[in-house]
């Protein structure tokens, strides 16, 4: 946690603000301090663009960036203001706000998981610029690459992982880690380039304050940053930058080429976040805006040339990584087609744009409509002050920033899919509250104090509520197991392929990705398919015995989910290592079998062969031996068969159910002999849940989001044969905790288990003896050639 939520901030903002004091000096200029850190956030992210144009480049982004920092606060000793206070407590503040949702889980860990899982493409994108660039030279077939190989051949922007790739690489630590931290601090960055565009418009610093605190953390950003939203913070913020030193180029009577490049960073980092056409919806009615004023002022001649000079020395940044990146990505219907919702349940609401959306899921209607209605039409009144302010005051960066955003955003609205259009609506949403909390604090400062004062706290109250809401609802990654599959990947670096049959995108897209990892459901080079000749559904998960032999073969190791109704592996796989939530399988110098008979199904491993298919099996051309798995059956108990609370809801036939309330299930279940039995929860949970056998507890866990059809370990006792008392008890968290107030999920079936894969025994018998198998419980039983 400390790594994750103070090194990493601080060392990072120690490289925007020595890089932004560099460019200060280059430039000539008198930066204001609250614009020093996002000025060299621009830096960071370039040299991270311009490092990706060769593999050998790569690894000297992070050394750079530490170089030019490190020159900037040599250059700018005593002649550089740091920050301003004022300034500097509204970043603090908003950086409190964005990092709440997953400091108060007491791991660091990211959000998002379940809901979407573009993270795990990001923290694949990372990893590798960091290390080789865009090039993708050298890398074998597997999901991780085909991930790499969609995006990065695609011109897919990285931009925006840039800084997060410099910082991870000097820390030593995963960017899955710094992720969310990564983000938090460019919300706080953004505070302060709001902060800048609030001069001259406010003169009281506490009502600036105020103004850039709420406005870098409207309902609709903050409910992607949730969701892993990398690129609309990073947007949002270097528009905001980019309006914030529009006014200086046109009030200067003279512009040297130098004392264009703050700016011209700036447009060039857009550029490398959003590509030449998406940054060009955005940056041209600021610019235009800004080219108007000049003329106005200076005359066409004037301002056609200062245009000239910034186009020329943006040009001289950004033309060489943007034309190994490729001008123009390859276009993808994602970005046009009208039916293109993504993880979006349909199209969003317009007014969710003016950032206020008390839901905790922005993807639907707040509970309390009339509420909502007031809270928008008060912003919207307040922001009609604030462009009149804005107006009468001629206050050009927050004329640029606010026409900018809803310039952009309209367009995109108008001509994107669904999905892009959302993106687009966060986005600008800053520029809105910005204008209403502008608004509320001109007319404070006007005399209005009632009315200003109430304004303002009503938008306050609107924004607030609505993020307590989405924190309440969010998705944190379960920690524990991803660090466990990252620690698995290090282990078994250089040996695969390897096959996940989970759908576990973090694992095949990031933490395996030095062992070729593919997963069966997900992006693939290799076909898996099932016994029935089809291939697993995209998200769906299977037990490795319902996969063909002939599609496992080719692959040297096996990461499994443990639980206690999965088969083991075929005969040539054996156990290597067992975890708290993995087992690894990796195949020896075992011949293959000549045949697989499978048993069992999805919720019981174990059947009964018929004498019939043992006699099919042993007359298998080449075989000399049948090999059976033997483990004991476990014992489901769908929560339906329980005596379950009022309040939850059975589903699934009975199998599990829906607890939407806290409360307990009991019921009675049979072993048929003595012994350790393991008890066993299918399902995700917001809150605790713990099971007691014969009114003893067995175990408990906390909170845990999981996909379908996977099971977590609640504990283990010594039981002896015959019938026993189960509970399962689900308690919510504390109302005070993240991620504890959203939807409940289903939960069930129970598993009472003497065993996994992982105990499971084989049993070998020459072809004169495969008779002795007919009859008998078995996993499955193979026909070996030795």
């Amino acid at each position: 946690m400390l790594v994750s939520w103070l090194l990493f901030p601080l060392l990072l903002l120690a490289l925007c603000l020595g890089c932004g004091a560099l460019v200060r000096r280059l430039a000539g200029l008198d930066l204001p301090a609250p614009l020093l850190a996002p000025v060299g956030f621009t830096v960071l992210v370039l040299v991270g663009e311009m490092a990706s144009i060769g593999s050998d480049l790569a690894p000297l982004a992070a050394p750079a960036a530490v170089v030019l920092a490190l020159v900037g606060f040599l250059l700018g000793r005593g002649r550089v203001g740091w920050w301003e206070k004022t300034a500097a407590l509204a970043a603090l503040a908003v950086f409190a706000v964005y990092a709440a949702p997953i400091v108060f889980t007491g791991e660091p860990t990211f959000a998002g998981y379940i809901k979407l899982d573009d993270t795990a493409t990001w923290l694949a994108l990372t990893d590798r610029v960091a290390a080789h660039g865009r090039d993708l030279a050298g890398l074998a077939p597997s999901t991780y690459e085909a991930t790499l190989k969609f995006n990065l051949g695609s011109g897919y922007p990285i931009g925006a992982f840039a800084p997060l790739a410099i910082g991870s690489r000097l820390l030593s630590r995963d960017p899955a880690w710094v992720f969310q931290p990564y983000l938090a601090t460019m919300a706080a960055l953004l505070a302060l380039c709001l902060y800048q565009l609030t001069e001259g418009l406010v003169r009281r610093r506490s009502l600036r304050a105020a103004t850039a605190f709420l406005a870098a953390q409207p309902a609709l950003l903050f409910g992607y940053y949730l969701w892993g939203g990398v690129k609309e913070i990073a947007t949002a913020l270097l528009l905001a930058l980019i309006a914030a030193l529009i006014p200086a180029a046109v009030a200067r009577e003279r512009l040297p080429w130098r004392q264009a490049l703050p700016l011209a960073l700036a447009a060039s980092a857009t550029l490398a976040v959003l590509t030449a056409a998406g940054a060009a919806l955005w940056l041209l009615p600021m610019l235009a805006l800004g080219l108007l004023a000049l003329v106005l002022r200076r005359g066409a001649a004037t301002a056609l040339g200062r245009l000239a000079l910034v186009a020329a020395v943006t040009a001289l940044v950004t033309l060489p990584w943007l034309i190994d990146a490729g001008l123009l990505p390859r276009e993808s219907s994602a970005l046009t087609d009208p039916g293109e919702l993504g993880n979006l349940i349909g199209p969003l609401k317009i007014w969710q744009g003016v950032g206020i959306w008390p839901a905790g899921d922005f993807r639907v209607d707040p509970a309390n409509t009339f509420a909502t209605v007031a809270f928008i039409a008060l912003a919207l009144l307040a922001a009609a002050f604030g462009l009149q302010a804005i107006w009468r005051r001629r206050s050009l960066g927050a004329a640029a920033f606010v026409a900018g955003l809803l310039a952009g955003a309209a367009v995109l609205v108008l001509v994107g899919s669904p999905w892009v259009s959302g993106k687009a609506l966060a986005t600008c949403s800053a520029a809105v509250v910005f204008t209403a909390c502008l608004g509320a604090t001109v007319l404070w400062e006007r005399g209005r104090r009632v009315e200003g004062g109430v304004l303002l706290g009503l938008i306050a109250l609107g924004v607030l509520w609505s993020n307590a809401l989405a924190y309440r609802e969010e998705f944190p990654a379960p920690f524990h197991r991803l660090s466990e599959l990252e620690r698995i990947g290090d282990e078994i670096d250089g040996q695969g392929p390897t096959l996940m049959t989970e759908y576990e995108p973090y694992g095949v897209r990031h933490f395996l990705r030095d062992a070729e990892p593919e997963g069966a459901s997900e992006l693939r080079r290799r076909q898996v398919p099932l016994r029935s000749g089809q291939t697993l559904e995209a998200g769906a998960t299977a037990d490795i015995d319902e996969f063909a032999l002939d599609g496992l073969l080719p692959y040297k190791t096996l990461v499994l989910r443990r639980s206690p109704l999965a088969s083991r592996p075929p005969l040539p796989f054996q156990l290597r290592e067992t975890e708290p939530d993995y087992e690894v399988w990796q195949a020896g110098s075992t011949p293959a079998p000549l045949a697989h008979l499978e048993l069992g199904e999805p919720l019981d491993p174990i059947a009964t062969p018929s004498c019939a298919s043992i006699e099919e099996l042993a007359e298998t051309p080449g075989a000399i031996h049948l090999a059976a798995s033997l483990r004991p059956t476990a014992v489901v108990i769908p929560l339906g068969t329980l005596s379950l609370p009022a309040s939850w809801k059975p589903g699934g036939g009975g199998s599990y159910a829906s607890p939407s309330s806290d409360g307990t299930a009991d019921g009675s279940f049979t072993v048929p002999r003595a012994g350790t039995y393991a008890v066993w929860v299918g399902g995700s949970t917001r809150g605790q849940v713990a099971t007691e056998v014969d009114g003893q507890e067995v175990g408990s866990e906390g909170p845990a989001l999981d996909h379908a059809g996977e099971y977590r370990e609640l504990g283990a006792a010594k039981l002896p044969a015959g019938p026993h008392s189960i509970a399962l008890t689900y308690s919510s968290q504390s109302p005070l905790a993240p991620g504890g107030g959203g939807e409940r999920f289903p939960l069930g079936p129970l598993v009472v288990s003497p065993a996994t894969a992982a105990q499971a025994q084989v049993e070998v018998v020459d072809l004169a003896r495969a008779g002795t198998l007919c009859g008998r419980p078995l996993d499955w039983v193979e026909a070996l050639p030795y």
